[in-house]
């Protein structure tokens, strides 16, 4: 093809650029020289625009199109292109902001930024409790909160489980949710922000041929991280094991002709692996597993395409490419990026094809700031001294600790709250820890302000009571003065004791309960009965009541001597016979 074939293919048609800019529907008068204007629409972020007119004047000293009510924040604009008045929309949307600039040998301009108004969903941070319930009710709840925006979902995924949005944007946890469900945002031809999987098998909308149709592009296939499957794992608390779900590549797009084996000798592990610590289902992980595997296959080849202008492509659609050679031509390339550019009168398209294999994520900092400003933030979990435990100034039973990693030894350290095992209005668990304890402590909000002491910590210094065994049976709470609480789980045996030697023994390896105090003094419950042993009184004694004894026999045995007295009546009786022995009987 001679330079003049392909001037006069790809000027045909398009030798007269005509566009037009509305803002609140009122058509902006010629009065105002444009300069140049950008629309940009990608996948999973918000589209927007700027249009830069000239302005401002030094004489004057003033920018009249800045200080004019045309531009004015908060108005709809609407941008349209085309060719010999055949004009197609490119960009509709909400002035958001204005800008001039100038410099000291070049003309000055007012700058008009303008986004779609989907940027509401970016706006602050959200905390909400959704319901189990499908993906597309899910998004569908959240875009209630802006009646202005249009949504097209189509989404099909339903994980029967509560989801919960912590302190995330509501754009972020849109996009982070849609991603892991295989599915993408961008706003289709009628402005409405869809959310649905790419369509990779419908058909291409357009094919752009290198020499015809394209004039500039960057192209790149990188096989680093064309992973031929997908595996992904997490806990299963009901199972009490790992379970995995795996993808394969089912795409198959027919991009590029990069044979496998070059891919598997720039991977080497041939298996893209990811792991979960917590407790999803089976359907979660095969849906994340197949979200990874499309990332995967849509960022095989990646690049951008510059073209006389056009509004025929958009993000989402699928296009082919011919006349870049075998491994960059195909017929299944995805198209994730549409930005227009009109200066001078030309009006050129660039076209973005194929993903990142990142996550929304990876690419943002979607994270809410640590300690929400309020102060910088602290990471991790840190060691902390126990100070003191008394004089708390705000009176809330707080700890005063030091954090060694983090403060001077002189410093007075800080107060920190104490998690405990349960605690309530004048009630609860109160295990305080001792001056020079180490403990383990968290911050809420990562606010160093807000220190909570997690535990106490034993060390090669600070010794437990008792020493770890293999079978560890053993259980329990001793004090500082060997106040202890003790559980034996082989001999089954729960023991009270004080360190002078009273103990209250539950025993169901002999079948026994045993109470023993610092004297000896015992108490046996056992299946021969009940035995009580002192080394000196024993005593019944109800002032107010009777003492009853009733039983089969019953033996009465004095050593020395025995004494029967009542107060008024004695009766002694026999029903059959009743005996009454002594060397000597004295009756009255």
């Amino acid at each position: 093809m001679t330079i003049g074939d392909f001037l006069s293919t790809t000027l045909k048609n398009n030798d007269l650029t005509t566009f037009k800019i509305f803002v609140d529907g009122n058509l902006i008068s010629e009065q105002f020289p444009l300069m140049q204007f950008t629309t940009n629409h990608e996948i999973n972020k918000i589209p927007k625009a700027t249009i830069v007119f000239h302005d401002g004047d030094a004489a004057q000293e003033d920018f009249l199109k800045s200080n004019s009510s045309d531009f004015e924040k908060g108005k709809r604009i609407k941008i349209l292109a085309g060719y010999h008045m055949d004009e197609h929309l490119l960009f509709d949307g909400i002035i958001t902001g204005q800008r001039i600039s100038g410099k000291a040998t070049s003309c000055t301009y007012i700058h008009v930024e303008c986004q779609h108004e989907v940027y509401q969903l970016n706006n602050r941070n959200e905390n909400r409790k959704f319901k189990a319930q499908s993906e597309d009710s899910l998004f569908s709840a959240i875009l209630k909160n802006y009646p202005d925006i249009k949504l097209n979902t189509k989404v099909n995924k339903d994980f029967k489980k509560e989801i919960v949005q912590s302190n995330v944007r509501d754009w972020d946890f849109l996009v982070s949710r849609a991603e892991r469900a295989c599915a993408f945002l961008f706003f289709n031809e009628k402005g409405k922000l869809t959310i649905q999987t790419p369509q990779m098998d419908g058909p291409k909308v357009a094919s752009l041929k290198f020499g015809e149709d394209v004039f500039d592009f960057d192209l790149n296939s990188d096989a680093r991280n064309q992973f031929s499957e997908v595996q992904v794992s997490a806990w299963s608390g009901s199972d009490q094991s790992l379970i995995t779900a795996s993808t394969k590549d089912k795409i198959g797009l027919k991009i590029g002709k990069g044979s496998k084996r070059e891919s598997d000798k720039v991977v080497g592990n041939k298996i893209f692996t990811i792991t979960h610590s917590g407790d999803l289902s089976k359907e979660e992980l095969q849906c994340y597993s197949d979200a990874q595997m499309l990332k995967i296959k849509l960022s095989k080849i990646k690049g951008s395409l510059k073209c006389h202008g056009r509004a025929d492509i958009k993000v989402g659609n699928i296009i082919g490419l011919s006349g870049f050679g075998e491994k960059f031509s195909g017929e299944q390339f995805f198209v994730s990026g549409v930005a227009h550019i009109l200066e001078k009168g030309n009006w050129k398209t660039h076209f973005q094809i194929g993903l990142s294999e990142k996550w929304h994520h990876e690419q943002y900092n979607i994270q809410p700031t640590p300690s929400s400003g309020f102060s910088p933030g602290i990471n991790g979990l840190q060691i902390g001294k126990v100070l003191k435990i008394i004089d708390d100034p705000k009176s809330e039973h707080r700890i005063q600790i030091n954090l060694p990693a983090t403060e001077s030894t002189q410093n007075k350290g800080i107060w920190a709250r104490m998690a405990t095992l349960d605690a309530g209005n004048e009630r609860g668990t109160f295990f305080r820890p001792e001056k020079g304890d180490e403990v383990i402590v968290g911050f809420i909000n990562d606010d160093p302000n807000q220190a909570i002491i997690l535990g106490h910590l034993h060390s090669k210094k600070n010794k437990p009571p008792v020493t770890a065994e293999e079978t560890n049976a053993q259980k329990g709470f001793i004090s500082r003065s060997e106040l202890k609480i003790t559980f034996d789980d082989e001999k089954k045996q729960i023991l009270i004791q004080t360190p002078a030697g009273n103990q209250v023994l539950l025993d169901e390896e002999n079948k026994s309960l045993f109470i023993e105090d610092q004297h000896q003094n015992k108490i046996t419950l056992e299946k021969n009965g009940i035995f009580l042993e002192s080394q000196k009184n024993i005593e019944l004694n109800a002032p107010k009541g009777k003492i009853s004894l009733a039983a089969k026999d019953i033996n009465i045995e004095a050593n020395s001597n025995l004494n029967a007295k009542a107060g008024m009546n004695a009766s002694f009786e026999g029903k059959t016979q009743a005996t009454l022995k002594g060397q000597m009987v004295m009756i009255n």
